[in-house]
């Protein structure tokens, strides 16, 4: 519990400080460069969060309001909630968390969602609504994962800006990826899928700037490993047909429009029930 929790250290916001257990505390041999997974010696471990292409779709939020009942007890209601998976820019970059995307979760605050206690957000757009978020729900194998393809050129995984309703993307506007990147010149053949991803191709010499299409050349990736991300386990068996869903991850649909009803009036003296 000491170390899940920080006990021992000053801490401002929930991600302060090193993550302490993290991926690597399991996987270090797997990680980075010199691991022999091409994905990782490609990306190493600065680019992206481990969850960027190991988290799958996460439950988001929308439009939180507080009111009371009519007997002056509190409570709250949530507009929707749905399952989606959004690659943003980094909101919380630090010695701990260099990373440049991570996974971005939007949670419920809306600018009216004190309004009933006569509460204005004068600095709504001060900080962004979509956070960065660690999803425990980690798998080895992903759609994210299935081809380079599957992230670069792929606007459905990205926190783009139609990704974003209009009056919150002045305060996403430093998480928000305006321009998806591509699939740089020389990476075609790289990762041809999952399931023959010791037979991929080596990068070619890469000109355009690097993988990202601003930062530099990467360097020769190390021949792949057979081991796999978890060992030497077998090859996965083929997936089960698809769930109903209708989005990029075959995830859940929206729930639109649910709300917690009020309770009874056998509440609590505050509006945590202390």
């Amino acid at each position: 519990g000491d170390e899940m929790h920080g006990v021992g250290m000053d801490a401002d916001h929930r991600y302060d400080g090193e993550a302490v257990p993290d991926c690597i505390s399991c996987h270090e041999e797997q990680v980075g460069i010199g691991s022999g997974i091409l994905q990782h010696e490609i990306h190493g471990t600065e680019t992206m969060s481990c969850q960027t292409c190991h988290s799958v779709s996460y439950t988001n939020c929308t439009n939180c309001h507080v009111e009371e009942t009519d007997t002056g007890i509190p409570f709250y209601s949530v507009e929707s909630h749905e399952l989606d998976f959004r690659i943003g820019y980094n909101s919380l970059v630090s010695n701990e968390r260099p990373y440049r995307y991570t996974t971005e979760r939007h949670v419920p605050i809306d600018d009216e969602s004190m309004s009933f206690y006569g509460v204005v957000f004068a600095n709504f757009d001060a900080v962004p609504t979509w956070k960065f978020a660690t999803p425990h729900n980690i798998q080895r194998l992903t759609p994210q994962t299935e081809s380079c393809n599957s992230c670069h050129g792929n606007p459905d995984v990205f926190l783009t800006e139609d990704a974003v309703v209009p009056e919150e993307r002045a305060a996403n506007a430093s998480v928000i990826v305006f321009e998806v990147p591509p699939l740089p010149e020389g990476y075609e053949n790289v990762i041809t899928g999952q399931e023959n991803a010791s037979d991929a191709a080596q990068p070619a010499e890469n000109t355009d700037g690097g993988f990202w299409g601003s930062e530099p050349e990467p360097t020769e990736a190390a021949a792949e490993s057979d081991s796999g991300f978890w060992g030497s386990e077998p090859e996965p068996t083929e997936a089960a047909a698809e769930s109903g869903g209708d989005d990029f991850w075959g995830g859940g649909t929206s729930s639109e429009d649910e709300s917690t009803t009020a309770p009874e009036d056998e509440a609590a003296d505050d509006f945590w029930g202390n």
